[in-house]
């Protein structure tokens, strides 16, 4: 009876294990969000929010564009349309942008009515989620959202 228990338990545990492992994996993707775009720590709420958001199938490149948008990441970067861009820039690829990528971003964002999540959300699209195509080393805001002179 005592080996049934033990085996009963080692199979409840391994399938347990598998969603605590899950849940690590989201309170530490969103934790280093929070790192990477704020310089700082989540706060319980914020980090209940996004793992839950996670869980519910809200795509990783959603939460990180709603965090980008944030107000608190607009003041940080200058609570400016060029200060955000410089913001994005400086948080997803770790370099600052030039005069031409500063406007036309600036650009998306006019085409966007100024909505921060959408413009953040198509950075991070380009941007191929932060990682910097080693050809190029950048990509240029979709074509329809170029600015135009």
């Amino acid at each position: 009876m005592r080996f049934q228990l033990a085996m009963l338990a080692a199979g409840a545990l391994a399938t347990v294990a598998p969603g605590l492992a899950r849940a690590q994996d989201e309170y530490a993707q969103v934790a280093s969000w929070y790192r990477q775009y704020l310089n700082r720590r989540p706060d319980d709420t914020g980090m209940a929010v996004w793992v839950g958001d996670l869980r519910n199938g809200t795509p990783p490149e959603e939460i990180q564009a709603r965090i980008l948008g944030s107000d608190e990441f607009y003041i940080k970067w200058g609570h400016s349309g060029p200060g955000f861009v410089r913001g994005l820039y400086s948080a997803v690829l770790g370099r600052n942008p030039s005069r031409g990528e500063v406007r036309d971003w600036l650009g998306a964002l006019r085409d966007n009515g100024g909505d921060r999540n959408a413009v953040a959300l198509q950075f991070l699209q380009s941007a191929g989620g932060g990682q910097v195509d080693p050809d190029d080393g950048y990509r240029a805001p979709p074509p329809r959202y170029r600015y135009r002179r």
